[in-house]
């Protein structure tokens, strides 16, 4: 199913992107990496929401199964280039983007397309004080938001990057469904920070911290190396995937 949503949102909306693209980074890299997201996505949400009008009284299907929530649209944190958020609205679904830079892509897109995509900073809520108000009325550009959003609103987290870490936080404290795609790894102060590896075994009943290093000493000792085996360390992506998914 993903590769029939895949080829056709391909087939749609591919030509005409990457043909009218005024970004300097490759465009087809950013269009057909966005397109596969996007089918991700259409058929994530097929198997999680209605999409016809609900049932009088929320009565079960004809199945007996209990009916499925209707889309509540979506909202892209950190959407960049805006490809993503103009591919769902174009395919009929409500939501919209924000980023902290305004691009040259937005720039291409129809005017309704254009009216869903914010330049915006977002400072978490629980960040802020009791001058919160005033942040929100001054006269400055981008404008600010607070990360809190209609309760299950999904989170679209796209190589968010400074956002990434903060994705499964302000999902929770809007209660949401999210999916975060990492990229560049950041702490929840913004800084460059390499994600921790995670750990390669849970420490149970029977268990101390040492047992791995213990089974290679006696490895070793047996074949008389005194080389230590090495030990393949995850990369930093995988550590990055790992430490968001600590945090749901």
């Amino acid at each position: 199913m993903f590769q029939n949503t895949y080829s056709r949102l391909k087939t749609k909306h591919a030509k005409a992107l990457i043909g009218e693209w005024v970004e300097q980074t490759d465009p087809e890299k950013h269009v057909f990496e966005d397109l596969g997201i996007a089918a991700f996505l259409i058929e994530l949400w097929a198997e999680m929401y209605s999409f016809a009008s609900p049932t009088a009284d929320g009565e079960e299907g004809e199945t007996g199964e209990a009916p499925k929530p209707v889309f509540p649209g979506f909202v892209d944190i950190g959407c960049g280039n805006g490809v993503l958020v103009y591919v769902l609205l174009q395919e009929g679904y409500s939501g919209w983007g924000f980023d902290a830079r305004r691009r040259k892509t937005w720039g291409i897109f129809p005017a309704n397309v254009q009216d869903r995509l914010k330049e915006m900073v977002l400072v978490p809520r629980v960040l802020q004080d009791d001058t919160a108000d005033v942040v929100h009325t001054a006269p400055t550009s981008p404008a600010f938001h607070d990360g809190v959003f209609g309760r299950g609103t999904f989170i679209i987290s796209n190589h968010a990057d400074e956002l990434t870490l903060w994705t499964p936080l302000l999902a929770h404290l809007s209660d949401c469904p999210f999916i975060a795609i990492p990229c560049c790894s950041h702490n929840l102060a913004g800084a460059r920070f390499r994600a921790p590896a995670p750990s390669s075994r849970k420490s149970g009943a029977g268990s101390s911290p040492n047992s791995d290093s213990d089974s290679a000493d006696k490895n070793t000792d047996a074949k008389g190396d005194l080389k230590r085996p090495a030990i393949k360390q995850p990369s930093a992506y995988a550590s990055l995937c790992a430490y968001v998914s600590t945090l749901t």
